[in-house]
């Protein structure tokens, strides 16, 4: 937004919100100041390279202004259609199966999650979009992961309840959304920062409620249903999943079908920092070494192929972000088990300071072509003012 302004030979200065925008253009005595409000809506990662490159072409002058904004209304009709409502079901399921098996579940536990996920997946593009909508269908998606995963146990032979459901939630839990309120915090963003971090929190509070009440449920109808220890995979398990993760999270996210294979690669290896800092800084920090790794080969494909880091760097994120362990910490509370409550909270919190400070320290060592990373990212434009 700065970098247009500019263009126009316009003074701007700017302020963003995950719900508003605000543009102050001119010089301060005679500055006009428009608000406008913002629907946080959700990450697609198409339609954002499509505008960066739009953009690119008005700021170098190939095309002028007014072109430019006949080409952005295009580019977001277009990019409404880039996967079809079947597509992405599957790519929710195939995501959940996927995130079983990071979370440490066997053969059985992948399969079954991707049943959940695949529900959950259906239910989400039946659901009408709206802040309202989204809260009440999170609380109900847990509650009924949970119930299926009891009905599943009891019926489909014994596995980790847990992680069944965990994992068939996976595309709703907020771990982007607080590693990015823990960026912004730090970087002296607090309107933001807080407001993504209180956001955070809503949903993994009625991610818990639902939980809640699927297990009551559950055991109102059901009784006390087996729950056995996940079998034990091989530790390359995780990589040989890798690409159908990759796939599955590109086409969740909307990514073109050309940003796959860079997924994959950011992916594994900021998989592979994170285990390799597992031994060296402990499980907890190791995820600073996979933040770091991950920031730092998006930025490279940024600048190799001229397009924002965000691209590669928010599917490889999201495989590393603490959502599980809130997510565990608000249902242990619940469950009125206080002390491994706020001993998995703590975890939360320090696993996101590690991601933070991981993307931090990446930028500034490995700087993308541009600052595109924070600003696609978090919703703040390049220029705006810290509050």
């Amino acid at each position: 937004m700065t970098a247009g302004a500019a263009r126009l030979g316009l003074e701007g200065q700017f302020f963003s919100t995950p719900t508003s925008i605000l543009a102050a253009l001119g010089a301060v005595p005679n500055q006009r100041t428009f608000l406008i409000r913002t629907d946080p809506g959700t990450i697609d990662l198409g339609k954002l390279g499509e505008l960066d490159a739009l953009q690119k072409d008005v700021l170098e002058q190939r095309l002028t202004p007014a072109e430019g904004l006949a080409r952005v209304e295009a580019v977001l009709v277009a990019a409404k259609g880039r996967y079809g409502p079947i597509a992405r079901v599957l790519a929710t399921g195939l995501s959940s199966g996927c995130a079983s098996i990071f979370l440490g579940g066997g053969l059985v536990e992948a399969a079954w999650s991707t049943v959940l996920g695949t529900i959950v997946g259906l239910g989400e593009t039946l659901t009408k979009p709206g802040p309202q909508s989204a809260r009440l269908f999170e609380t109900a998606a847990a509650c009924l992961a949970w119930l299926l995963a009891a009905v599943l146990a009891r019926f489909a032979g014994p596995f980790s309840q847990g992680n069944v459901a965990l994992a068939g939630v996976v595309v709703l839990l907020p771990g982007l959304m607080l590693t990015l309120a823990m960026s912004e915090l730090a970087t002296g963003h607090l309107a933001s920062g807080s407001a993504r971090l209180i956001g955070a929190v809503t949903v993994f509070v009625s991610l818990a409620i639902g939980v809640a009440l699927g297990s009551r449920l559950a055991l109102l109808l059901l009784g006390v249903t087996p729950n056995v220890r996940p079998e034990h995979l091989p530790w390359w398990a995780i990589y040989a999943v890798l690409p159908l993760a990759a796939l599955g999270f590109a086409v969740v996210f909307r990514a073109r079908p050309r940003e796959i294979l860079p997924i994959i690669v950011a992916g594994g290896l900021a998989i592979g920092g994170a285990r390799l800092g597992a031994r060296w800084l402990g499980a907890d920090l190791g995820s600073f070494i996979g933040a770091f790794t991950a920031a730092a080969i998006s930025n490279l494909f940024a600048r190799v192929r001229r397009q924002p880091a965000t691209l590669t760097l928010v599917p490889a994120i999201v495989l590393l972000v603490p959502g599980s362990i809130g997510f565990s910490s608000l249902s242990a509370m619940l469950n009125r088990d206080v002390v491994p409550g706020v001993e998995s909270a703590f975890r939360t919190v320090l696993i996101s300071v590690a991601l933070a400070t991981g993307l931090l320290i990446a930028d500034v060592l490995v700087p993308a072509r541009r600052r595109s990373r924070g600003s696609a990212l978090t919703g703040r434009p390049r220029g705006s003012i810290k509050v």
